[in-house]
């Protein structure tokens, strides 16, 4: 007995907020919702009863009828809207889809008044047969007209694809709104998103904030968003970085909005700026230092082996902006050597020697060495895809640790003052043969005696480069 009076007392509180929360629930429906569902069920009534009165000579009936036509009104509005989900549309932004939703609920609304008026008893019944669906289209034009006035007030621009902006923190507003000002004629600005839910129903220069951000896919499936412009901020970069991908799969074009500092400089600009694998990597990239590189490099013979491939080559387009003497990029694929080769001297003014060889033939290569006599050699040759080399380590040694080997002696053999190993992150923890190999370079370099100053320096994801994560990124975003 006294479990079940226990129990009882359980049930008690959890149905007491079970109800409080269902009050609350619909005094904020009302609230929220009933002044515009008010209008809407009398702009619908007016229309009936024109009707009625222009086909039937202004005969109403008795006052009964009357009262139930005035009953039944919300009762078919509120099954159409809410079929249509017309509670759920920002109207500030309405378009062409949501008078068609206007239109059909009404229509909605009309059928189902019309088969209701037909159950009626004849002497009570409120419209009489077809004014119910007559007064549907009129209706049906005014209520659009009152739901679309909000956007033909709204002073924000509309030419262009739809844009919607999302917000993380209050200095964003600023930036919004500067962008909303100078408007860019291939985007509008439709919608905000924002981190704070405080935040809805608020407007920056005309255009409302619809939503939060964890309701990111609704809203651009409900506003139709062509493209999404995310004002940046590092306190959220994680949130950032979900939402991109939210809007990768989507397929949509992705923006970032940089702060006041960026786009005060950019006075002919639209401050958006198509989103980079810097954004999504969430990393800040390294920038070569160039005054303290170019008491290295510039007037002195460089030479970089595997410049044709993604790494080398990219170094390659930074070194000649340091201006070297003469560049010597060696490589053992044919195509590739051509192709950067022609870019450097196109891009440049420097000397570029091109040498066709392979790293692991040190006859070959040391004769290179003798012609050049290169000061300072960056040595990127190698392999590096760490799945493949998992099946084919043999020549992952060959290339890697032989081919180092033969680099470093032919250095050495010809008095090169600076040597330079590019090696990877992947030489950390060697659990592949890859890492291996690198790391077996590596020690090599660092422990090869003599005047030659030697240096391992490893390298992640280089941005320009191919086949790493960055490229693939770019891809995607594309």
């Amino acid at each position: 007995m006294m479990t079940t009076n226990l129990m009882a007392e359980v049930r008690r509180p959890r149905t007491r907020a079970s109800i409080s929360y269902l009050l609350l629930w619909l005094v904020t429906g009302i609230k929220k919702y009933g002044p515009a569902f008010l209008l809407e069920c009398i702009i619908f009534y007016l229309a009936l009863l024109a009707y009625q009165a222009i086909g039937y000579f202004g005969r109403f009936g008795p006052v009964e009828a009357i009262s139930l036509g005035l009953l039944l009104v919300p009762i078919c509005m509120a099954a159409g809207e809410a079929t249509f989900r017309l509670y759920r549309r920002v109207w500030v932004v309405a378009g062409l889809q949501d008078a068609i939703a206007i239109a059909l609920a009404v229509a909605e609304a009309a059928l189902i008044l019309t088969l209701l008026n037909r159950l009626i008893p004849s002497d009570i019944r409120p419209y009489r047969f077809p004014v119910p669906l007559l007064a549907a289209p009129t209706a049906a034009a005014a209520i659009a007209l009152f739901r679309l006035l909000p956007r033909l007030l709204s002073s924000a621009p509309r030419a262009g694809n739809r844009l919607l902006i999302v917000i993380f923190d209050d200095l964003g507003y600023g930036t919004a709104k500067a962008v909303i000002q100078r408007p860019n004629p291939d985007w509008a600005p439709i919608g905000i998103i924002s981190a704070d839910r405080r935040d809805l129903k608020k407007t920056v220069m005309g255009v409302p904030v619809v939503g939060h951000i964890d309701d990111l896919p609704h809203w651009i499936r409900v506003i139709h968003a062509d493209g999404v412009a995310f004002v940046m901020s590092a306190r959220h970069s994680a949130d950032m970085r979900r939402l991109f991908s939210i809007c990768l799969d989507a397929k949509l074009p992705v923006f970032t909005i940089p702060g006041p500092d960026d786009w005060l400089r950019d006075e002919n600009g639209s401050h958006l700026r198509r989103l980079t694998a810097d954004d999504l990597v969430g990393r800040t990239p390294w920038e070569l230092e160039v005054e303290l590189a170019a008491e290295q490099v510039t007037g002195k013979t460089v030479m970089v082996t595997g410049a044709a491939g993604s790494v080398g080559s990219e170094l390659c387009r930074l070194l000649v902006r340091l201006q070297p003497g003469r560049l010597v990029i060696v490589d053992n694929n044919e195509s590739g050597l051509f192709d950067i080769g022609e870019e450097l001297r196109t891009s440049s003014p420097v000397d570029v020697h091109q040498a066709l060889v392979s790293i692991v033939d040190r006859e070959l290569l040391l004769r290179v060495f003798i012609e050049e006599r290169p000061e300072v050699v960056f040595h990127a040759a190698a392999y590096k895809h760490v799945p493949m080399l998992e099946t084919h380590a043999e020549q992952a040694v060959l290339t890697n640790i032989v081919g180092t080997r033969n680099t470093l002696r032919c250095a050495a053999d010809v008095g090169v003052g600076r040597f330079v190993l590019v090696s990877t992150d992947k030489a950390v923890a060697r659990h592949s043969v890859m890492g291996c190999t690198k790391r077996m370079c590596e020690l090599m370099v660092v422990t090869q005696a003599g005047p030659m100053a030697c240096w391992a320096v490893r390298f992640g994801n280089v941005v320009g480069s191919r086949g790493s994560v960055v490229p693939i990124f770019e891809r995607q975003i594309q």
